[in-house]
């Protein structure tokens, strides 16, 4: 008898332990949810801090919880009746084990619920609901920069089609200021469609870093042909400025010609003949032969580059 009340006793008390978690009616109200929010985000990867709706986040995680307690052969309060529904919804009784390998996908899940919420994908590195998500934002971004410089990257052709698919900016902040090879190169494209020439200034007021960069190019070829080592450009980035007939030899004062005639500053007359008329003219022939600059024999002809 005594061992009978005892049995008693503690059956009651687990019962009061999960009283929050098996009344068949709360259970029911937090899986409507979640399956209002696999409609809404097409999946059921609800985070554990998800700040429109608390309870639903840590209920997820209880039946993971409850799942687990169920395989190992412990009371849980799971059964194969709520594993029914939860699987007809595609609930995921996992997110690390087998799924670690997925933890990218889940990550851009908690984004997704992220904007939904903020409307924007700029995550604060210390964001307080989910600090972890705004450090995952941050290495996205350090990732796409290496992946764009052609260096060991996580980021792939795949993962940024997400990104983007969701409004991702990789270039935020100091970001912004980070530009590709491709970039300045695309630019570079629309320069030559609108003047019909490569011959971006040096000094090109309206974008300074792209005039640097068009000179920059220049430079490297000039190594390049001296036989000078060079990680500034490869052969098939050769091969595309070629390709739009980009000018390898531009001299610094036809550029700064370009700069005053072409993009609507004006020069100054002076009088012909006059001493500071010669020295211009004797500054233009210096030019071409500076140090770090193509001579005239430095000229690129087509087809020049394939011994490069």
């Amino acid at each position: 008898m005594a061992l009978c009340v005892l049995i008693f006793i503690t059956y009651l008390r687990i019962s009061n332990m999960h009283t929050h978690r098996t009344k068949p009616q709360l259970w029911h109200q937090q899986y409507e949810q979640l399956v209002e929010f696999e409609k809404e985000n097409g999946h059921c990867r609800v985070p554990g801090r998800y700040p429109a709706n608390p309870k639903l986040g840590m209920w997820v995680k209880l039946q993971r919880e409850d799942h687990k307690h169920l395989q190992e052969g412990k009371l849980s309060p799971m059964n194969n009746f709520r594993m029914d529904l939860l699987n007809k919804i595609g609930f995921e009784w996992s997110v690390f084990g087998a799924e670690r390998a997925n933890s990218w996908n889940i990550k851009l899940a908690e984004l997704e619920v992220f904007k939904k919420e903020y409307g924007h994908c700029d995550v604060p590195q210390k964001f307080e609901p989910n600090r972890s998500l705004g450090k995952w934002v941050s290495k996205q971004r350090e990732a796409y920069r290496s992946y764009c410089m052609w260096r060991p990257s996580s980021m792939t052709k795949e993962r940024l089609d997400l990104l983007l698919d969701i409004g991702f900016r990789f270039n935020v902040g100091r970001g912004r200021a980070t530009r590709t090879w491709d970039s300045f190169f695309d630019d570079l494209v629309a320069f030559l469609s609108e003047f019909d020439h490569t011959n971006v200034p040096v000094s090109y007021a309206d974008d300074p870093a792209f005039g640097k960069w068009v000179y920059q190019q220049r430079l490297h070829l000039h190594k390049r042909l001296a036989g000078k080592a060079t990680n500034g450009i490869t052969k098939k980035r050769l091969d595309k400025l070629e390709s739009i007939g980009f000018a390898f030899h531009v001299k610094e004062i036809d550029q700064v010609r370009k700069r005053r005639s072409d993009f609507g500053v004006a020069r100054g007359k002076k009088p012909k003949g006059s001493k500071n008329d010669a020295d211009e003219n004797e500054n233009e022939e210096n030019a071409s032969e500076s140090a770090g600059r193509l001579s005239a024999t430095d000229v690129v002809q087509p087809g020049m580059l394939e011994h490069v």
